[in-house]
């Protein structure tokens, strides 16, 4: 019934051009950096060395603070889940459109922080790694290191996906 392809694309390119905005704000300071508003502390890691997780070619390295900015919080958690669920204001409830949303959001936001290292002209991208980005926890197989944010979010738009709309 809806083109899950197109609205998948549009989210993404959307996600896309977020990337540019977050970039030219924030610049050299990503995340928690810098922020003026409030903070939500979540916590702070004991210990931040990579951890085995079965043996040494699967490890995870916990992220040092767990800080949840306010500029974060209204952008991610408000005003974007409003604008990618307009369609549902729309075309009224359908659960088929809700799933295909629910892909779309959180693929794009693995999007959004990718393509941020790649446009930002204040970081190279030689700076996403677990140093400089230590504000996500990461894991680690064999060689590949990977933000667990990034298989949390694929993870929930495959399982929307596969459970909602394939």
């Amino acid at each position: 019934m809806f083109n899950a392809r197109m609205i998948l694309v549009w989210v993404w390119l959307a996600m896309v051009a977020l990337s540019f905005v977050e970039a030219y704000v924030e610049g050299r300071h990503p995340w928690n950096r810098r922020k003026v508003g409030w903070k939500l502390r979540l916590g702070k890691a004991n210990n931040t060395k990579w951890k085995k997780v079965v043996d040494d070619s699967i490890m995870i390295k916990p992220a040092e603070t767990h800080i949840f900015s306010g500029y974060h919080f209204f952008l991610f958690v408000i005003e974007l889940p409003i604008l990618i669920s307009l369609p549902l204001i729309i075309y009224g409830w359908n659960f088929e459109l809700f799933g295909i949303l629910v892909s779309a959001y959180f693929s794009g936001m693995v999007i959004e922080d990718f393509v941020y290292f790649l446009v930002n002209p204040a970081i190279k991208f030689s700076n996403w790694n677990e140093r400089f980005v230590s504000f996500f926890s990461w894991v680690r197989v064999g060689n590949f290191k990977v933000p667990i944010n990034y298989i949390t979010g694929i993870l929930i738009a495959l399982l929307s996906w596969y459970f909602i709309w394939r």
